[in-house]
């Protein structure tokens, strides 16, 4: 009798353990799935960011509180995927003449002129040359046979300033996401840390079409601002 008790108890304990370990498993998985930190995602600026930075740059948008407050949505936050783009204006740069050429096709206006080159300053001659290309009208200027600073005048409409980042990536130039301006005015912006050069400024087109981006510029060095 007693082996027989031992038995049931054995089979009660085995049985029990059988049904609950499902339970348990499924308890488990729920905690963990609570205590799991959420994945981290990309944010876009808060409004007292945009108004802090609109206000540092004097940016004036349709939308301005008397309180100050800027109603306007910069771009410089965005989740994105890089797109694929058939212009990339860092490949131009440092490149000689004939090597633009070859990307860009002959070009439909030349000019020549000095350029006075900073620290230590002396003065050269430029060659300025203006490209038709897919993207828009592109100006390079060639010092001492190379490409040191490139203009791209983009076809499509891009916003100011809310669209610099879009318009920087559609000129093929790697822009991370929440990239905040470095320094600027009411009609440009500067930009640092992209691709390696020097320098990117956007600029808003106040003759042709105000209240859009008139072109995206990139200066390979200090000497040739």
């Amino acid at each position: 009798m007693k082996l027989v008790a031992h038995m049931i108890v054995a089979i009660a304990m085995f049985a029990g353990y059988s049904v609950e370990e499902p339970e348990s498993k499924e308890v488990s998985s729920a905690a963990q799935t609570l205590e799991k930190p959420e994945e981290p995602t990309i944010s876009g600026l808060t409004e007292e960011r945009k108004a802090a930075l609109a206000q540092k740059f004097g940016l004036k948008k349709p939308g301005t509180s008397a309180a100050g407050r800027v109603s306007f949505s910069v771009d410089f936050g965005i989740s994105w995927s890089a797109p694929e783009v058939s212009f990339n204006m860092k490949g131009i740069a440092n490149q000689s003449e004939t090597a633009v050429k070859a990307l860009l096709g002959t070009p439909i206006k030349t000019e020549t002129g000095e350029w006075t080159l900073h620290r230590p300053e002396e003065k050269t001659t430029f060659t300025r040359h203006v490209y038709a290309a897919e993207i828009g009208e592109v100006k390079v200027i060639f010092i001492k046979g190379k490409a040191v600073r490139i203009e791209v005048k983009p076809k499509e409409a891009f916003t100011f300033p809310d669209d610099a980042i879009k318009a920087m990536r559609a000129a093929g130039l790697t822009v991370r996401d929440g990239l905040e301006p470095e320094s600027g005015g009411p009609h440009f912006l500067d930009f640092a840390g992209i691709d390696g050069v020097y320098a990117v400024r956007v600029v808003e087109d106040l003759e042709g079409s105000p209240g859009n981006i008139g072109y995206i510029m990139i200066v390979t060095a200090d000497r040739y601002t």
